[in-house]
């Protein structure tokens, strides 16, 4: 019964860890330390019950001191943008386009961006444009 709790509790670290890379939002890592703590006891010949306290409560203990921590001091914010108000907007080369080569950067509102033209012509820098479109992070663009 011994072996079988150990085993029980090393095959559940191992879920909560797959878990937690899975789906990275810091709760699964607590309870995987809470099995490791459980494992260690059931190492020690500790009752299931007591196992299971020791579990929860190592688990629970330290979801609540320490992801408030993660979220308020080392999780990356995330900005929300809304890329797709460029449509339509327009703005200034400030390098030229140029697909074949893979180069040119527009300025639109204020922000820099790559940029590619529609129809493959080179836009001189200076060049007024329109944007037609977004392909991942370049914007599509044509001269107005």
């Amino acid at each position: 019964m011994l072996k079988d709790m150990a085993m029980f509790w090393m095959v559940a670290m191992w879920v909560f860890v797959i878990v937690e890379v899975i789906s990275p939002n810091l709760v699964s890592l607590w309870f995987a330390v809470g099995s490791v703590a459980a494992l260690i006891a059931a190492n020690y010949s500790f009752k299931i019950q007591w196992q299971m306290v020791i579990f929860l409560i190592v688990s629970l203990i330290l979801l609540s001191l320490l992801r408030p921590i993660y979220i308020k001091y080392i999780k990356v914010k995330n900005i929300k943008t809304n890329v797709d108000a460029l449509i339509g907007e327009e703005g200034f080369v400030t390098a030229d386009i140029n697909n074949v080569e893979g180069k040119g950067l527009v300025k639109v509102k204020g922000q820099i961006w790559s940029a590619r033209s529609q129809d493959e012509e080179i836009i001189s820098s200076g060049a007024k444009i329109k944007i037609l479109k977004i392909e991942g992070v370049k914007l599509i663009v044509k001269a107005v």
